[in-house]
């Protein structure tokens, strides 16, 4: 039977190797949302959004993903950064019976998540800010209005739940 300091010492050899390795994983994380050029997402972010609002979306302008520290936590939480999405000239459609073919446009939205609730599967946005946003809303004769969407139908409840505090606009 092994020394008990002998299990000790590789008890601690193995949990610093844990550490160190969650630390690399992480700062190797951190890095590639850094320095990856989002723009290249762009297309594949259009036709994600165009599904699940059934409506032309586009991100025609810079599409970028920054970190930094929250505001106003405290603790160990203030330690973890969150990402920071902004796009810029944001358009989405209108449906096909509407004059227009632009249903909103804006000039930038920028938004940030809180990470520690994604690992209970919470996307907790503390605001969405909106820069200049244009709407143009109408309704025909026979009850339709353009801002009601058709979204697809799910087979079933999300797993995920959407948490947003706070709407901002700017130029509005």
């Amino acid at each position: 039977m092994p020394h008990p300091s002998y299990v000790a010492r590789t008890a601690g050899k193995t949990l610093a190797w844990i550490v160190v390795v969650a630390l690399a994983l992480c700062a190797a994380m951190a890095v590639i949302v850094a320095t990856f050029d989002w723009n290249r997402a762009r297309p594949w972010v259009d036709d994600k959004v165009s599904q699940a609002i059934g409506r032309p979306f586009a991100i025609n302008g810079d599409l970028r993903v920054g970190w930094q520290h929250p505001a106003g936590e405290h603790g160990w939480r203030a330690w973890v950064p969150w990402p920071r999405f902004t796009a810029n000239d944001v358009t989405i459609g209108n449906p096909s019976w509407a004059r227009s073919p632009t249903f909103a446009q804006l000039d930038r939205i920028s938004f940030d998540v809180e990470v520690l609730p994604l690992l209970a599967r919470v996307i907790s946005i503390p605001s969405i800010d909106l820069v200049s946003p244009t709407v143009d809303l109408e309704r025909i004769k026979d009850g339709r209005e353009n801002w009601s969407f058709e979204l697809p139908q799910s087979k079933g409840p999300s797993r995920w739940t959407l948490r947003l505090a706070d709407l901002g606009f700017a130029k509005g």
